[in-house]
Protein backbone atom coordinates (compact mmCIF):
# COMPACT_ATOMS: atom_id res chain seq x y z
CA UNK A 1 0.00 0.00 0.00
CA UNK A 2 1.07 3.38 -1.07
CA UNK A 3 1.03 6.49 1.20
CA UNK A 4 0.06 9.52 -0.17
CA UNK A 5 2.33 12.80 0.03
CA UNK A 6 1.66 15.45 2.64
CA UNK A 7 -0.17 17.37 0.37
CA UNK A 8 0.54 20.53 2.93
CA UNK A 9 2.00 22.98 0.68
CA UNK A 10 5.69 24.49 0.98
CA UNK A 11 6.58 28.26 0.31
CA UNK A 12 8.87 26.77 -2.47
CA UNK A 13 11.19 23.62 -2.62
CA UNK A 14 12.13 23.62 -5.81
CA UNK A 15 15.87 23.54 -7.18
CA UNK A 16 18.01 26.21 -8.28
CA UNK A 17 16.57 27.22 -11.88
CA UNK A 18 19.19 26.71 -14.34
CA UNK A 19 20.25 30.29 -15.20
CA UNK A 20 18.85 31.87 -18.47
CA UNK A 21 21.12 32.87 -21.52
CA UNK A 22 21.05 35.93 -20.73
CA UNK A 23 22.94 35.52 -17.74
CA UNK A 24 26.75 36.08 -18.52
CA UNK A 25 27.59 33.40 -14.97
CA UNK A 26 26.19 31.06 -18.02
CA UNK A 27 29.43 28.79 -19.20
CA UNK A 28 26.90 27.05 -21.81
CA UNK A 29 27.16 28.22 -25.33
CA UNK A 30 25.17 31.43 -26.07
CA UNK A 31 21.66 30.39 -27.62
CA UNK A 32 21.10 32.02 -30.84
CA UNK A 33 17.32 32.77 -29.22
CA UNK A 34 15.60 32.47 -26.40
CA UNK A 35 12.10 31.91 -25.60
CA UNK A 36 9.59 34.56 -25.65
CA UNK A 37 7.27 32.39 -23.83
CA UNK A 38 9.15 31.70 -20.39
CA UNK A 39 10.40 35.00 -20.50
CA UNK A 40 9.77 36.22 -16.24
CA UNK A 41 10.12 32.53 -15.63
CA UNK A 42 12.37 32.72 -12.63
CA UNK A 43 9.79 35.73 -11.24
CA UNK A 44 7.14 32.35 -10.42
CA UNK A 45 7.34 31.75 -7.34
CA UNK A 46 4.26 29.11 -7.04
CA UNK A 47 3.00 27.45 -3.11
CA UNK A 48 3.02 24.01 -3.46
CA UNK A 49 3.96 20.50 -2.08
CA UNK A 50 7.39 19.19 -2.45
CA UNK A 51 6.23 16.30 -4.67
CA UNK A 52 4.66 19.05 -7.45
CA UNK A 53 8.23 20.15 -8.32
CA UNK A 54 9.40 19.17 -12.07
CA UNK A 55 13.08 18.57 -10.33
CA UNK A 56 10.90 16.14 -8.04
CA UNK A 57 12.23 12.64 -8.97
CA UNK A 58 8.57 11.42 -11.09
CA UNK A 59 9.07 7.47 -9.60
CA UNK A 60 8.92 8.82 -6.30
CA UNK A 61 5.13 9.74 -6.55
CA UNK A 62 2.86 7.88 -9.10
CA UNK A 63 0.92 9.95 -11.16
CA UNK A 64 -2.05 8.53 -9.66
CA UNK A 65 -1.48 9.74 -6.09
CA UNK A 66 -0.22 13.32 -7.37
CA UNK A 67 -3.76 13.37 -9.38
CA UNK A 68 -5.54 12.68 -5.99
CA UNK A 69 -3.37 14.90 -3.87
CA UNK A 70 -3.79 17.80 -6.30
CA UNK A 71 -7.56 17.77 -5.60
CA UNK A 72 -7.91 18.76 -2.50
CA UNK A 73 -5.53 21.83 -2.60
CA UNK A 74 -7.37 25.12 -2.36
CA UNK A 75 -8.89 26.39 -5.45
CA UNK A 76 -9.03 23.02 -7.14
CA UNK A 77 -12.75 22.71 -6.19
CA UNK A 78 -13.62 25.36 -8.59
CA UNK A 79 -11.95 23.97 -11.42
CA UNK A 80 -13.16 20.43 -11.18
CA UNK A 81 -16.85 21.48 -10.31
CA UNK A 82 -16.75 23.84 -13.53
CA UNK A 83 -15.61 21.18 -15.89
CA UNK A 84 -17.76 18.71 -14.64
CA UNK A 85 -20.94 21.14 -15.35
CA UNK A 86 -19.90 21.33 -18.66
CA UNK A 87 -19.44 17.19 -18.86
CA UNK A 88 -23.42 17.37 -18.07
CA UNK A 89 -23.82 19.85 -20.45
CA UNK A 90 -21.98 18.31 -23.72
CA UNK A 91 -23.14 14.60 -22.58
CA UNK A 92 -26.26 14.65 -20.46
CA UNK A 93 -26.56 11.95 -18.26
CA UNK A 94 -24.00 9.65 -19.63
CA UNK A 95 -22.15 8.53 -22.92
CA UNK A 96 -24.51 8.39 -25.85
CA UNK A 97 -25.25 4.92 -27.76
CA UNK A 98 -23.15 5.99 -30.52
CA UNK A 99 -20.27 7.20 -28.13
CA UNK A 100 -20.24 4.36 -26.52
CA UNK A 101 -19.61 2.03 -29.31
CA UNK A 102 -16.79 4.20 -30.48
CA UNK A 103 -15.24 4.26 -26.86
CA UNK A 104 -15.37 0.23 -26.90
CA UNK A 105 -14.47 -0.15 -30.30
CA UNK A 106 -11.09 1.66 -29.68
CA UNK A 107 -10.50 -0.25 -26.38
CA UNK A 108 -10.62 -3.17 -28.83
CA UNK A 109 -8.31 -1.84 -31.31
CA UNK A 110 -5.85 -1.17 -28.62
CA UNK A 111 -6.39 -4.81 -26.71
CA UNK A 112 -5.86 -6.31 -30.21
CA UNK A 113 -2.81 -4.23 -31.38
CA UNK A 114 -1.20 -5.06 -27.68
CA UNK A 115 -1.77 -8.77 -28.40
CA UNK A 116 0.75 -8.33 -31.54
CA UNK A 117 2.75 -5.14 -31.07
CA UNK A 118 6.12 -6.15 -32.71
CA UNK A 119 4.19 -6.67 -36.15
CA UNK A 120 2.00 -3.64 -35.97
CA UNK A 121 5.02 -1.54 -35.16
CA UNK A 122 6.98 -3.24 -38.03
CA UNK A 123 3.85 -2.75 -40.71
CA UNK A 124 3.88 1.06 -39.19
CA UNK A 125 7.52 2.14 -39.90
CA UNK A 126 7.61 0.12 -43.22
CA UNK A 127 4.45 2.26 -44.08
CA UNK A 128 6.20 5.58 -42.65
CA UNK A 129 9.20 4.74 -44.70
CA UNK A 130 7.83 4.43 -47.69
CA UNK A 131 5.98 7.35 -47.36
CA UNK A 132 9.70 8.61 -47.22
CA UNK A 133 9.47 9.42 -43.17
CA UNK A 134 12.24 8.17 -41.06
CA UNK A 135 11.91 5.90 -38.21
CA UNK A 136 13.66 5.61 -35.18
CA UNK A 137 13.42 2.44 -32.61
CA UNK A 138 14.59 2.57 -29.13
CA UNK A 139 14.23 0.38 -26.44
CA UNK A 140 14.62 2.66 -23.12
CA UNK A 141 13.43 6.05 -22.31
CA UNK A 142 17.10 6.83 -22.17
CA UNK A 143 17.57 5.63 -25.56
CA UNK A 144 14.74 7.41 -27.05
CA UNK A 145 16.24 10.78 -25.42
CA UNK A 146 19.73 9.83 -26.88
CA UNK A 147 18.18 10.01 -30.55
CA UNK A 148 16.21 13.07 -30.04
CA UNK A 149 18.93 14.88 -28.69
CA UNK A 150 20.93 13.89 -31.92
CA UNK A 151 18.59 15.24 -33.97
CA UNK A 152 18.22 18.30 -31.70
CA UNK A 153 21.98 18.71 -32.12
CA UNK A 154 22.18 17.94 -35.74
CA UNK A 155 19.79 20.62 -36.82
CA UNK A 156 21.77 23.23 -34.14
CA UNK A 157 18.48 24.15 -32.44
CA UNK A 158 18.74 26.06 -29.69
CA UNK A 159 14.85 27.08 -29.20
CA UNK A 160 12.27 23.93 -29.41
CA UNK A 161 8.63 24.13 -29.24
CA UNK A 162 6.63 20.78 -27.99
CA UNK A 163 2.70 20.25 -28.58
CA UNK A 164 1.62 17.92 -25.70
CA UNK A 165 3.52 14.28 -25.29
CA UNK A 166 3.01 12.24 -22.31
CA UNK A 167 5.53 9.89 -23.84
CA UNK A 168 8.02 12.96 -23.68
CA UNK A 169 7.04 13.66 -20.19
CA UNK A 170 7.72 9.88 -18.78
CA UNK A 171 11.52 9.56 -20.81
CA UNK A 172 12.04 13.07 -18.92
CA UNK A 173 13.21 14.66 -22.60
CA UNK A 174 12.99 18.13 -21.66
CA UNK A 175 15.34 17.64 -18.42
CA UNK A 176 17.57 15.78 -21.51
CA UNK A 177 17.38 18.38 -23.84
CA UNK A 178 18.00 21.74 -21.79
CA UNK A 179 21.50 19.86 -20.28
CA UNK A 180 22.16 20.02 -24.27
CA UNK A 181 21.82 23.71 -23.74
CA UNK A 182 18.34 24.21 -25.25
CA UNK A 183 15.38 25.94 -24.33
CA UNK A 184 12.27 24.22 -24.72
CA UNK A 185 8.81 25.46 -24.51
CA UNK A 186 5.44 23.93 -24.00
CA UNK A 187 2.57 25.25 -26.20
CA UNK A 188 -0.07 22.58 -24.50
CA UNK A 189 -1.76 25.46 -22.25
CA UNK A 190 -1.69 23.52 -19.67
CA UNK A 191 1.78 21.94 -20.10
CA UNK A 192 2.56 25.70 -20.18
CA UNK A 193 1.07 26.65 -17.12
CA UNK A 194 2.60 24.04 -15.05
CA UNK A 195 6.02 24.65 -17.19
CA UNK A 196 6.29 28.38 -16.15
CA UNK A 197 6.26 27.09 -12.45
CA UNK A 198 8.34 24.27 -12.49
CA UNK A 199 5.49 21.67 -11.78
CA UNK A 200 4.71 18.39 -12.41
CA UNK A 201 1.24 18.04 -14.53
CA UNK A 202 -1.09 16.82 -12.03
CA UNK A 203 -3.30 14.38 -14.35
CA UNK A 204 -2.81 13.19 -17.70
CA UNK A 205 -4.72 14.88 -19.79
CA UNK A 206 -5.76 17.98 -17.37
CA UNK A 207 -2.04 19.05 -16.85
CA UNK A 208 -2.93 22.01 -14.34
CA UNK A 209 -5.72 20.67 -12.81
CA UNK A 210 -5.08 22.02 -9.53
CA UNK A 211 -5.02 25.49 -10.22
CA UNK A 212 -7.59 27.90 -10.57
CA UNK A 213 -8.35 30.83 -13.09
CA UNK A 214 -6.82 32.71 -10.51
CA UNK A 215 -3.88 30.82 -9.55
CA UNK A 216 -2.94 30.88 -13.45
CA UNK A 217 -3.76 34.63 -13.24
CA UNK A 218 -1.44 35.24 -10.49
CA UNK A 219 1.26 33.18 -12.41
CA UNK A 220 1.00 35.31 -15.60
CA UNK A 221 0.72 38.31 -14.27
CA UNK A 222 4.43 37.37 -12.54
CA UNK A 223 5.66 36.07 -15.30
CA UNK A 224 4.70 39.21 -17.35
CA UNK A 225 5.77 41.78 -14.71
CA UNK A 226 2.71 43.07 -14.51
CA UNK A 227 -1.52 42.49 -13.24
CA UNK A 228 -3.29 40.79 -15.45
CA UNK A 229 -7.04 41.21 -15.33
CA UNK A 230 -9.34 38.66 -13.80
CA UNK A 231 -10.65 37.80 -17.15
CA UNK A 232 -10.39 34.73 -19.54
CA UNK A 233 -9.72 36.35 -22.79
CA UNK A 234 -6.91 38.36 -21.04
CA UNK A 235 -5.38 35.29 -19.53
CA UNK A 236 -5.56 32.90 -22.78
CA UNK A 237 -4.28 36.30 -24.88
CA UNK A 238 -1.55 36.34 -22.64
CA UNK A 239 0.08 32.85 -23.44
CA UNK A 240 -1.31 33.10 -27.34
CA UNK A 241 0.90 36.20 -28.18
CA UNK A 242 3.74 35.08 -26.39
CA UNK A 243 3.81 31.52 -28.06
CA UNK A 244 2.80 32.16 -30.84
CA UNK A 245 6.43 34.17 -31.11
CA UNK A 246 8.11 30.78 -29.99
CA UNK A 247 5.98 29.12 -32.58
CA UNK A 248 7.72 31.97 -35.19
CA UNK A 249 10.71 31.81 -34.21
CA UNK A 250 11.29 27.64 -33.19
CA UNK A 251 14.17 25.59 -34.43
CA UNK A 252 12.25 22.36 -33.81
CA UNK A 253 9.00 21.17 -33.15
CA UNK A 254 8.11 17.78 -31.36
CA UNK A 255 4.87 16.04 -30.75
CA UNK A 256 3.10 13.26 -29.52
CA UNK A 257 0.52 11.15 -31.49
CA UNK A 258 -2.79 10.04 -30.59
CA UNK A 259 -2.71 6.97 -32.90
CA UNK A 260 -1.15 6.07 -36.09
CA UNK A 261 -2.81 3.48 -38.71
CA UNK A 262 -0.07 0.38 -39.33
CA UNK A 263 -1.57 -0.29 -42.57
CA UNK A 264 -1.39 3.61 -44.02
CA UNK A 265 1.61 4.92 -41.67
CA UNK A 266 -0.70 7.92 -40.94
CA UNK A 267 -0.02 9.72 -37.98
CA UNK A 268 -2.97 11.19 -36.48
CA UNK A 269 -3.16 14.42 -34.14
CA UNK A 270 -6.04 15.58 -31.95
CA UNK A 271 -5.75 19.19 -30.36
CA UNK A 272 -7.96 21.90 -29.71
CA UNK A 273 -5.09 24.67 -29.84
CA UNK A 274 -4.41 24.18 -33.02
CA UNK A 275 -0.70 23.85 -31.68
Amino acid sequence: MTTPPDPTPTSDTRAPRAKSSTETSDTRAPRAKSSTALAGREAVRPTRPAWGAATFPAHATPLPIVTAASLTRPGTASATARMTALDRTWNGPGWSPETAALRERGAAIRRETLADLEGHLGRLTAAVEGHGGVVHRAATGADACAVIGDIVARAGARLVVKSKSMATEEIHLNHHLEGQGVEVVETDLGEYIVQLGDERPSHIIAPALHLSQQDIRQRFSEAGGQELPDELAAIAGFARERLREDFRRADVGISGVNFAAADTGTLTLMTNEGN
